[in-house]
């Protein structure tokens, strides 16, 4: 009866950490203190609050509003976590996060680190931003072709032209 007892509560408690592991992992959220940032895209189209703020793939942060400033370009709120450095000179790239649509920022160190680092509350200006690709331009000039190949290539295809855009 006490190993009944033993065993229950030992595999009820492993049962709470996967769970609970789980969720973290699930919730996507990054630890500890954040700064805000703000960048200025000429094009922000399907950026949501919430989605990535990614450097070299690894989340560091989350976008916290996305809005349009002055009539002409979106201005887009985003935090980064504090352990994180951002170098003078990073740039902030809207990317294809996959074939939905979804987007992230990404941002891309200079090629030469300085050890200057941006100061919080930074706003990266329109020379410091790059819009993500435009896929529907792109799958246009490539109607002509796809007519002639069957669904799964040109899924294929769609993926493998994302893929080097991307890097």
């Amino acid at each position: 009866m006490k190993t009944l007892v033993l065993k229950s509560l030992v595999f009820t408690v492993v049962t709470v950490l996967v769970t609970v592991a789980l969720a973290r992992t699930i919730r996507n959220s990054t630890p500890g203190s954040s700064s805000q940032y703000t960048a200025l895209f000429s094009d922000a189209t399907s950026l949501n609050r919430g989605d990535d703020i990614r450097m070299a793939g690894v989340k560091v942060g989350t976008v916290t509003d996305v809005a349009v400033r002055d009539n002409r370009v979106a201005g887009v709120e985003f935090t980064v976590q504090d352990a994180v450095r951002l170098p003078r000179g990073t740039i902030a790239q809207l990317r294809f996060r996959n074939l939905v649509g979804q987007r992230y920022i990404s941002l891309e160190p200079p090629e030469t680190g300085g050890t200057d680092t941006l100061p919080t509350g930074h706003t990266f200006g329109l020379e410091q931003t790059r819009p993500a690709l435009d896929l529907t331009m792109l799958f246009n000039g490539f109607q002509p072709l796809m007519q002639f190949l069957d669904p799964k290539d040109v899924n294929a295809l769609s993926g493998q032209i994302i893929a080097v855009f991307q890097g």
